[in-house]
């Protein structure tokens, strides 16, 4: 006998990261995301971009890419910065970033908040020039 319930995204993705850090990276419009453009801008924000093997080919084949870590200051701080690139306006809706820390949603890309990126685009030049 089955037995059915409804479950949450992050109900079902929490317990994985028990004891760890976790970010999930989706792929939520595969077909824009093949524009080699915008890929590369994906790939960037993970910092895998130089990555060898099939990892960046197997990510946007399979749809799910998966970062895991220690939980530390500096590890968390990182995956922040991965899921601040992932609200960028012109890959927001492409990918979703997703940050699990010891099995709690902790920050993810589709909270509504501007991406640092966007932010700094906005500034005049004259703001971060070096004279």
């Amino acid at each position: 006998m089955l037995t059915y319930s409804a479950k949450s995204f992050d109900e079902l993705a929490t317990p994985l990261s028990r004891n760890k850090i976790l970010l999930l990276i989706e792929i939520a419009d595969p077909n824009r995301a093949e524009q080699i453009d915008l890929y590369s801008l994906i790939l960037g924000g993970l910092g895998i971009d130089g990555t060898p093997g099939n990892v960046a080919e197997d990510f946007l084949d399979l749809g799910y890419l998966v970062a895991e870590t220690e939980i530390s200051e500096r590890n968390r701080n990182i995956c922040l910065g991965v899921v601040d690139s992932f609200r960028q306006s012109r890959i927001q809706d492409i990918a979703k970033a997703y940050l699990f820390i010891d099995e709690q949603l902790v920050e993810h890309s589709r909270d509504g908040l501007p991406s640092m990126f966007d932010l700094v685009a906005q500034l005049p030049a004259s703001c971060y020039r070096l004279k």
